[in-house]
C-alpha cells in the first residue's frame, strides 16, 4: 500500500511501505530497497533498507470490535540520514488495521482503521 506522503505526511517517505509478502507465518522476515528520486527536498537522490518481520498472529481491540487473527508486522527503513521504523497490524481478510509509525527525528503517526463500509 502506498501511504499519504504530503503535508504532515512527509515524513511516511522516508519509512518503511505498509507491505506484505503471503504467504504469512510468524518469523517470516523480508527486506526491501527504496531509491528516492528528485522532489524530496533533503532526501533528494538518496537510498534505504528496509526490512520486515513478522512478530507475533493477535487479536486487536479496535474502535471497530475484536479484530481476530491480526498479523504483527516491525518493519524498520535505514537511511544514511537515520533510521525509521512502521510497526503495524494486517488482517487477511479486512486488510491494514492499524499503522504507526516513528520516524528518525522521533516524530509519530498512527492510523487506524475505525470503520468499513461493505458493499
Amino acid at each position: 500500500m502506498h501511504p499519504f506522503r504530503a503535508n504532515q505526511y512527509l515524513f511516511t517517505e522516508v519509512a518503511p511501505f505498509p507491505e506484505v509478502k503471503f504467504p504469512l507465518k510468524i518469523d517470516k522476515s523480508w527486506s526491501g530497497y527504496l531509491r528516492i528520486g528528485n522532489g524530496w527536498g533533503d532526501w533528494v537522490n538518496t537510498s534505504g533498507n528496509m526490512t520486515y518481520h513478522v512478530e507475533s498472529k493477535e487479536d486487536y481491540d479496535s474502535k471497530m470490535g475484536l479484530i481476530k487473527d491480526c498479523w504483527k508486522i516491525r518493519s524498520k527503513a535505514i537511511y544514511p540520514f537515520g533510521v525509521s521504523y512502521l510497526d503495524f497490524l494486517f488482517n487477511s481478510e479486512i486488510g491494514f488495521v492499524r499503522m504507526d509509525y516513528l520516524n528518525y527525528e522521533e516524530q509519530k503517526l498512527t492510523f487506524e482503521l475505525i470503520d468499513m463500509i461493505e458493499n
